[in-house]
């Protein structure tokens, strides 16, 4: 399984200037590092004073920047999702599902499934990095990711027994006898069945992931981080480290997760050169 990093916590705090941080350091080190911009804001943009898009921008041999589209993930997601409903419904033809889908894009979950689409495309795409560092949009988005395979999964399993007690009323399930096993054809349960693994190996891919948090030292930063733990938990989803920006002081609250701080920078970081010359001011060596 692929080194994962996600990057989290309050708008404003510095998440994206600890990400960059994060990968340019991993990156010195020789380390095979993909810097993945999902935050709608697309503040490493800014910080490296550069334009990024899906395609891999490479900063050096160990460091290359791409930035999610959102729009066009949601789109995507839209377009297999009335697939996957015409390949399991003969009927379909009866109404319009185009008419369905153009209200659908306003519903809630669809950024994160797009957002879920877009992570795995990049996982897949990039399997050769050692490392893949997430810079994640603010708070409440970026919990409704980790949350949504869990939400999924008891919506699937709720799904399946629904459409079982379905089948068994009706009487229409088909069964192909092969020597002594029984083949189920039905495609709505192995589609059901599909979705159900498919979302077991992305929370997989989270459970064996480094999720970090990025704080100020203050207090709304503070309680908004012991929000995000106490929500993380509730998913089975610990906390790694907590980077705590502009300060030299560890957080007692805290004391239970290894805490990094980061010093005040009085020189504006952006740009590569200014944000390497940091990391080696401060002898931010294993990031």
């Amino acid at each position: 399984m692929q080194n994962i990093k996600f990057f989290i916590g309050k708008g404003g705090v510095g998440k994206s200037t600890i990400s960059a941080l994060s990968a340019l350091c991993y990156s010195k080190n020789k380390i095979k590092t993909l810097l993945v911009s999902m935050d709608p804001a697309h503040n490493q943009q800014d910080i490296f004073d550069m334009e990024f898009s899906e395609k891999p921008v490479y900063l050096s041999e160990n460091l290359g920047i791409i930035e999610t589209d959102i729009d066009f993930w949601i789109k995507k997601y839209l377009k297999e999702s009335e697939q996957k409903l015409q390949n399991n419904y003969n009927y379909h033809s009866a109404f319009s599902l185009k008419n369905y889908f153009k209200v659908l894009k306003f519903s809630p979950s669809v950024e994160e499934y797009a957002m879920l689409l877009s992570f795995l495309n990049v996982l897949k795409k990039h399997s050769e990095k050692d490392l893949i560092i997430f810079d994640m949009p603010p708070t409440a988005l970026s919990l409704r990711f980790f949350s949504l395979p869990g939400v999924s999964l008891k919506w699937i399993y709720h799904l399946k027994e629904l459409r079982i007690a379905i089948q068994n009323k009706k009487e229409i399930i088909s069964k192909v006898k092969f020597g002594k096993r029984e083949i189920e054809q039905d495609k709505v349960i192995n589609q059901l069945i599909k979705l159900e693994n498919d979302y077991i190996e992305i929370f997989n891919y989270f459970k064996n992931s480094d999720i970090n948090i990025v704080l100020n030292n203050e207090n709304l930063s503070v309680k908004e981080s012991k929000r995000i733990i106490d929500k993380l938990s509730d998913i089975d989803l610990k906390i790694n480290s907590i980077f705590i920006n502009k300060s030299d002081t560890k957080i007692d609250y805290f004391a239970d997760i290894q805490q990094i701080t980061v010093p005040f920078s009085s020189k504006t970081l952006i740009g590569k050169n200014n944000l390497e010359e940091f990391l080696e001011q401060n002898n931010l060596i294993n990031f």
